[in-house]
């Protein structure tokens, strides 16, 4: 696949139904945010949790497990933590 067509994808899924299916990304990045500071006895904010979703989705491919919707993924999650960052949680 080419960059243009997995950064179109990416676009997609960021923008598209997924908005109307899981809620605002900050929105629900946030929710994440406050369940993992609860439960790690830390503060954590919506931009870490988005930066460890692309962890989690790089640490996949260090084990043989690639595919291109972690690819995908890890856009949309870079796409949506730059977002974040234009106005980070409190």
């Amino acid at each position: 696949m080419d960059k243009a067509t997995l950064l179109k994808e990416a676009l997609e899924l960021v923008t598209g139904d997924r908005n109307e299916t899981h809620g605002d990304a900050r929105e629900q990045l946030g929710h994440t945010a406050a369940f993992w500071s609860v439960y790690l006895g830390v503060h954590i904010t919506s931009e870490q949790v988005a930066v460890c979703n692309i962890l989690q989705k790089v640490s996949r491919s260090c084990h043989g497990r690639t595919n291109l919707d972690d690819a995908r993924d890890i856009i949309g999650y870079a796409a949506i933590w730059g977002e974040l960052m234009e106005e980070p949680d409190a």
